[in-house]
């Protein structure tokens, strides 16, 4: 798609390519967070904010899960990412967010967690 000049589409392609990645564990965490990190990297180029902020949502859980840190983006936290949903009334990011740390919470056993947030949605 991209090479054709379609860029939305390649874009949303490749976050959802790393969304995918991550949730049906097809690929280590190191492979995939270099994926993520160029998927926002283009997002940022390309002004695509849509993707750029679903695939923050999902790398905060990834760099969550690998114990890692990463220099390469900025990347925005959680409740950064709701104040932002909030703001441009994005149902999508809102979602996105809530269940990328809704699954940290599940896969830590903070099971208390897991259930106080899902009372405030």
């Amino acid at each position: 798609a991209m090479m054709a000049g379609d860029v939305e589409n390649a874009m949303i392609c490749r976050g959802w390519y790393c969304v995918m990645s991550f949730w049906a564990g097809a690929s280590n965490f190191l492979r995939l967070s270099k994926h993520c990190v160029q998927c926002i990297q283009e997002a940022i180029k390309y002004q695509h904010n849509t993707v750029l902020y679903s695939m923050m949502a999902s790398f905060n859980g990834i760099l969550f899960l690998s114990g890692t840190a990463t220099g390469d983006v900025d990347v925005k936290s959680y409740d950064e990412l709701d104040e932002i949903g909030e703001r441009t009334h994005s149902a999508f990011l809102i979602f996105q967010s809530f269940m990328c740390r809704m699954s940290n919470h599940f896969w830590m056993r903070e099971y208390m967690d897991v259930a106080k947030l899902s009372e405030k949605y």
